[in-house]
């Protein structure tokens, strides 16, 4: 800090006033900065006025932004009890380096009438904050405890509290005691402070329109109290009820705010809100202990260990405990106990107050699409009549339940309540994931769609790494007979279904299947049979979640047919969607012709469509590369030999590929529980209303604030790989058996000789 000092004569009036201006100025550093420097300073009194121009050069090398102000004596350097308020120009805050800076100072408007000839000005420039800093502290016992400004401490309910507070000021800093004491005329007489003030701000004072602080003196010319900064620094709340004030009343629950602000010896004074504020709070948050696979301890009386979860196709009810981080089975019922009690530093108020709780949930859904979805289930009314009494060191306990979503992690958390109504800030929580995948059991081919399984329901669940499987041992062949050709005993023959048109496009080549034959101008069109292979899939769900109605075994499949000299899957099979990246829920109609879900067992059929030309099977493949070149390709055997290949495409090696799925989707038949509602709060009953399930696509009871389509959340077997099942379709001919060429392994044509002559 450095200090400079000089006298200058100047004589100034505010109606009886009569100034004589004797003035130091001293700069505040801050650190390894350059110190601030005020020099070459004059003061003129305008003719007539009360107004002080007061010009003056200042310097910083660090060209920092400074902060300027000045203060009053009226007895000579005594006291310094007036601030330069009304003032203009270069003061106050953001003044930046220069020479012939100036200021107005009306001492008319600052003082009352007063006349005097020992006063003196003092000028303060610093480059640090100017404003004082406010520091709270509590006396507990002997002890004095700091209280947080910006984060509010916690007193206990009923609790009295000795609140004291003092202020540090920057322009203290670097300058010397006897300047200090000089200039400090409120006690104590080195810290710089002139006095404080204080507000309440639950006064519901307007400070636009009074005077909100205190503390006070009557002020006999006005006849009304006003403010003044004093020097005391304890105010001592009793909160005990002892009266209306807000001195001896019971302090409520919750936040208690106030206001300081000081005046130091450089007349600056903590006058924006944010700096004034200091709050504590009144009432300690009860606490809050959530049982995580273990019994209560608080109440040894119940030997059930929480949380645990109930399935609810079990009409046994059994209790599964689970702990922090498990998963647990869809379609069950979580049951959580929890612990709380208020806090023992607060003081009773209404002993028959037991306590209350409640409850919420949220959960993070995974899209089988890709993508996290979060929702939350709405906390529970608070429940005051807790099913245990208060046990150990004074906790209630209670249970809360719910029925979580499939494929979802779940945070579930509870809260205690104390007699106040506040809420525990910190409420204990526990996450836990739902939900297990389906499996795939069989991939089974059938010679013709009318033909039954030949397995169980019970059949083994398929495990890529585990062999000796029955439904996967080996590929499967099947045959199409030529006419006239006789049946070997051990093939599987498929059976013809009726006629259908296959049609070459002309241009494009693409291949397409009608009841109508085709236009000869723009298609080479076949007349052609329906060979239908049945295709069962088996699979269900895990069966701790599993559903007891049999058309719920399944929820969903992605599956597709796929053939060796079809490498875009291009041919429409029969039921069902054919496309691995696309679920098929079930049927869009129950008359939906090529797909069938059992109802007695849930069993999943569909149809695969293999189209053969009839002339193929009338003639044999030798004839029928003949018909094709003379009467379709006009002798150009490599075109003969294309249409021919396209025309038995699906003949040859083929594979199925299939991923079961654990949900359905609305308005699929057969309809099945495709929708998880979402209550407005935790505590809905376990089993569902009436006849139907708390999963119905349109729920007829009550409580329900949204509702989520469950096959957003479908888990896939063996985590979306598919299960691959591998066949061939042979043409068993009198040249032997024919299936279709790869392309760029094709064979050319090859004609008789008395024809190639």
């Amino acid at each position: 800090m450095k200090i400079q000092s000089e006298r200058i004569q100047r004589k100034c009036r505010s109606a009886g006033i009569v100034l004589s201006l004797f003035l130091i100025h001293f700069m505040a550093s801050t650190g390894w900065a350059a110190i601030p420097a005020v020099s070459n300073i004059q003061v003129q009194q305008s003719t007539g006025t009360t107004i002080l121009e007061i010009t003056y050069d200042l310097q910083d090398d660090d060209g920092d932004f400074m902060h300027v102000s000045a203060v009053v004596s009226l007895d000579g350097g005594i006291t310094w009890p007036t601030v330069c308020r009304t003032v203009s120009g270069d003061v106050g805050s953001m003044v930046a380096s220069g020479s012939q800076l100036s200021f107005e100072w009306d001492a008319g408007a600052d003082l009352n009438d007063f006349v005097g000839e020992n006063c003196r000005v003092r000028i303060f420039a610093t480059d640090v904050s100017p404003y004082p800093e406010m520091e709270y502290f509590r006396i507990v016992g002997t002890d004095t405890l700091a209280m947080s400004r910006t984060v509010p401490d916690t007193i206990a309910y009923a609790e009295s509290l000795q609140l004291m507070w003092r202020a540090r000021t920057p322009v203290l800093d670097g300058l010397p005691a006897e300047i200090i004491n000089e200039m400090d005329s409120s006690w104590p007489y080195d810290d710089g402070i002139m006095g404080y003030k204080w507000r309440l701000m639950e006064d519901n004072c307007n400070p636009e329109i009074s005077d909100c602080w205190h503390p006070r003196y009557y002020d006999q010319a006005s006849g009304d109290s006003v403010s003044y900064f004093a020097e005391g620094v304890e105010l001592v709340f009793q909160n005990d009820g002892s009266g209306f004030d807000p001195w001896s009343r019971l302090l409520d629950s919750g936040e208690f705010a106030m206001r300081f602000t000081t005046l130091d010896i450089a007349g600056t004074e903590l006058l924006h809100p944010s700096l004034q504020g200091f709050s504590f709070v009144v009432n300690y948050d009860p606490e809050t202990i959530l049982l995580k696979g273990e019994t209560d301890w608080a109440h040894p009386d119940d030997p059930e260990i929480y949380p645990y979860y109930t399935l609810l196709n079990d009409p046994e009810q059994i209790h599964y405990p689970f702990t922090e981080g498990d998963r647990i089975p869809d379609r069950s019922y979580v049951v959580f106990k929890a612990l709380f009690r208020d806090d023992p530093r607060d003081n009773v108020v209404s002993p028959a107050y037991s306590m209350g709780s409640t409850g919420t949930a949220d959960g993070i859904r995974e899209n089988y699409t890709g993508g996290f979805y979060g929702f939350q289930i709405g906390s529970s009314s608070v429940d005051t009549d807790p099913t245990w009494d208060a046990g150990l060191h004074g906790f209630y306990a209670d249970t809360l339940g719910f029925m979580p979503s499939p494929r979802t992690e779940f945070t579930f958390r509870m809260t205690a309540v104390d007699e106040h109504g506040r809420r525990d800030g910190t409420p204990d929580e526990m996450s836990f994931q739902v939900g297990f995948p389906p499996c795939v059991q069989c991939l089974e081919l059938v010679p013709n769609y009318g033909d039954g399984s030949s397995y169980t329901q019970e059949l083994a669940c398929y495990d890529p790494e585990v062999g000796g499987h029955p439904c996967f041992n080996g590929d499967q062949d099947f045959y199409i007979l030529e006419q006239g050709e006789a049946a070997l005993a051990d093939r599987s023959y498929l059976t013809n279904q009726g006629p259908i048109y296959m049609g070459i496009h002309k241009g494009t080549g693409q291949v397409y299947y009608s009841e109508t034959e085709f236009d000869g101008l723009e298609y080479y069109s076949f007349p052609s049979d329906v060979y239908s292979m049945g295709l069962y899939l088996h699979g269900q769900d895990d069966s701790r979640e599993a559903w007891s109605d049999p058309r719920s075994r399944s929820m969903g499949w992605r599956y597709q047919v796929d053939y060796e000299c079809d490498p875009g899957n291009s041919i429409a099979d029969g039921g069902g969607i054919d496309d691995l990246s696309s679920p098929t829920w079930g049927q869009t109609s129950p008359y939906e012709p090529g797909l069938e879900i059992s109802p007695v067992t849930g069993l999943w059929k569909l149809k695969v469509d293999v189209v053969v030309p009839r002339i193929l099977v009338d003639l044999g493949a030798e004839n029928f590369r003949l018909v094709i070149l003379y009467s379709m390709a006009n002798g150009d055997a490599e075109l003969a030999d294309d249409l021919f290949n396209k025309c038995i495409r699906q003949l040859g090696s083929g594979q199925i590929q299939a991923i079961a799925l654990d949900q359905t989707k609305c308005g699929f038949y057969p309809l099945r529980p495709a929708k998880y509602h979402v209550f407005t709060e935790v505590r809905p009953a376990a089993s569902g209303p009436g006849n139907g399930t708390w999963r119905d696509c349109d729920p007829t009871f009550s409580g329900v604030d949204y509702s989520l389509d469950l096959f957003r959340g479908t888990m896939g077997s063996l985590d979306n790989i598919p299960v691959e099942k591998n066949f061939q379709i042979l043409f068993q001919g009198s040249d032997g058996d024919l299936g279709c060429q790869v392309e760029g392994n094709r064979e050319k044509l090859t004609l008789p000789h008395w024809l190639s002559e």
